[in-house]
């Protein structure tokens, strides 16, 4: 969408969707509580985010907190809301949930980092841009809060090992994720949420 339409039609998408969702949701009663948390929590981490950029504070700690509210918050919320309608135990829902949150983190590490080295065609973004706006991984890195240009970032960024430490920790995250799962019984749709999992840390870099 954005890279068809740009940035603004993109945003206004997203928006129609989520009201659509709820439109969608609303014979499913309390799953729509399920629903909410994971909207709450989105919303929460882009407020976080933004008060850390506007106060050049976004360190590793606040990124963690920022990208577990505003990605992996709703990544649980999908994935339990799956396993509610499945008719999973609580204690399968409850592990479908932290597959979810896990792969959400690692997702979102993953995105950040093809922020800062990937290819405009391949993300379907503007590279570079979260960057741009102290956003992101590259920012977490930047010491000195200093305003350096994305392409200084970048080269910072593939000097040093931080890529390599970041695409490691989501891995790990994956990892954790499917472990996290071992309780569900083996089928076709378990072995679909591995590839999935899988599939996050397998974006191109």
């Amino acid at each position: 969408m954005n890279a068809l339409w740009g940035r603004t039609f993109a945003l206004l998408t997203g928006d129609f969707l989520f009201a659509k969702v709820y439109e969608l949701m609303a014979p499913y009663n309390n799953l729509n509580i399920l629903l909410a948390e994971g909207t709450i929590a989105l919303v929460e981490g882009e407020t976080l985010q933004a008060s850390a950029v506007k106060n050049k504070n976004l360190n590793s700690e606040t990124y963690m907190q920022v990208i577990g509210l505003k990605t992996a918050a709703l990544f649980r919320s999908g994935t339990k809301i799956g396993g509610t309608l499945s008719n999973a135990t609580e204690a399968e829902i409850e592990a479908l949930g932290d597959f979810g949150y896990n792969i959400g983190l690692a997702f979102q590490i993953v995105d950040d980092i093809l922020d800062l080295v990937g290819d405009e065609a391949t993300i379907g973004k503007t590279a570079g841009l979260d960057s741009q706006q102290g956003k992101g991984f590259a920012s977490v890195q930047n010491d000195n809060n200093d305003d350096q240009t994305v392409d200084a970032l970048r080269e910072k960024m593939l000097d040093g090992d931080y890529i390599k430490r970041a695409k490691t920790q989501a891995n790990e995250l994956v990892q954790s994720a499917i472990e996290r799962i071992a309780l569900i019984p083996a089928s076709p749709y378990k072995d679909e949420l591995i590839r999935i999992a899988k599939s996050v840390v397998e974006r191109d870099f």
